[in-house]
C-alpha cells in the first residue's frame, strides 16, 4: 500500500542578502560561503568527484538546441573556475553521473561517456524514442538511469544497451540512487520510491511541487530544488523547510548537488552563469 505523507510549507524565518543590488531569500538554516565568476554559460547542473573536483554541464544555449555549444567546466571546492572548457562540443549537456573512471552526461536524445582521466568523450549511447534526456544517477553497480522529462520515461544503461526501462512518470526530472536497488524520482507533484529489481513504485513525498535536483542525505532526509529558483529540505514526517528562494532575484536553482563532509549545497543558476554555495547549519 502507498504512503502519502501530506507536506505542509513550514514557516521559516529568512534574512535578505543582495545578489546584483536585488533582494533574494536565504533561511537560517544556510550560509553562503562563495560563489563563481558569471563566466560559466548556462549551468544546469553540477556533480562533486568526491575528491576536489565539482564538474558544471554548461547548456550555453537553448535548452532543446542540438547546436554544439555546449561543455563540461571543472571547479574547485572554494569557488575557482579550473578549466572553463573542459569538454566542448556538447548538444545543451544537463544531468551528470560519475561511475569508475567515467562521466556521463545527457546530450538531449544520447548519453555521452568521458573518460575523466583521457579528457575526451569515448562513448555515445542513442536514445531511441527520446525527445529530452534530463538528470542522471547510477547505481552502486553501475546501472545508469536516464529521465526523459517530455516523454516521462526513464532510460537504464547497463552491459552496454541504453533503453526504456520505465514509462508514465509525469515529468520525471530528478533522479537519485540511493543503493543498488533503490531509485528515487522526482514526478509530478511528489518524490516516488521504485524498486529497481521488481519496479514497485510508492510516494515518499507529495506537494513538493516540480522537481529539478534531488538528492538523498541520510537519516531519511532529502534536498530538493525547482528550476524557478527554490531549493527545500524535507526529513520523513516533517514539513518541508525552504532553505533559499532566489527567484526573486531573477536567479534560478537548477540541478543541486551536495557534499556531506562540508555539508555544503552546490546550486548552478542557469541564466545567473554561477555556481553558489551555501552551508547548512
Amino acid at each position: 500500500m502507498k504512503t502519502m505523507l501530506r507536506i505542509v510549507l513550514a514557516v521559516c524565518c529568512f534574512s535578505g542578502f543582495n545578489v546584483w543590488g536585488q533582494k533574494a531569500e536565504i533561511s537560517k538554516a544556510v550560509v553562503k560561503k562563495w560563489e563563481t565568476p558569471a563566466r560559466l554559460k548556462t549551468p544546469e547542473s553540477v556533480l562533486y568527484d568526491g575528491k576536489d573536483v565539482i564538474y558544471v554541464a554548461n547548456i550555453n544555449g537553448q535548452p532543446a538546441a542540438k547546436d554544439g555549444n555546449g561543455f563540461i567546466s571543472k571547479i574547485s571546492l572554494d569557488g575557482r573556475i579550473l578549466k572553463s572548457e573542459w569538454i566542448t562540443g556538447l548538444d545543451a549537456p544537463k544531468g551528470m553521473g560519475l561511475y569508475s573512471g567515467k562521466l556521463y552526461v545527457t546530450n538531449i536524445t544520447e548519453v555521452v561517456e568521458i573518460s575523466i582521466a583521457g579528457s575526451k568523450i569515448t562513448k555515445r549511447y542513442p536514445a531511441e524514442g527520446s525527445v529530452f534526456l534530463n538528470d542522471i544517477s547510477i547505481s552502486p553497480s553501475g546501472a545508469v538511469y536516464v529521465s526523459d522529462s517530455r516523454k516521462g520515461t526513464i532510460y537504464r544503461l547497463m552491459n552496454g544497451k541504453l533503453e526504456k526501462w520505465m514509462e508514465g512518470l509525469d515529468g520525471v526530472n530528478g533522479l537519485y540512487c540511493t543503493g543498488k536497488d533503490m531509485l528515487l524520482a522526482g514526478t509530478g507533484n511528489s518524490i516516488v520510491q521504485i524498486n529497481t529489481a521488481g519496479k514497485q513504485k510508492s510516494t515518499l513525498v507529495s506537494g513538493t511541487g516540480s522537481i529539478d535536483g534531488l538528492i538523498y542525505c541520510g537519516k531519511n532526509t532529502y534536498l530538493f530544488s525547482d528550476w524557478e529558483g527554490s531549493v527545500y529540505r524535507v526529513v520523513m514526517g516533517k514539513a518541508k523547510e525552504l532553505l533559499l528562494n532566489t527567484s526573486k532575484a531573477g536567479i534560478n536553482a537548477a540541478d543541486i548537488d551536495y557534499i556531506p563532509s562540508k555539508r555544503l549545497l552546490l546550486v548552478p543558476t542557469f541564466r545567473d552563469n554561477r555556481v553558489m554555495a551555501y552551508e547548512l547549519k
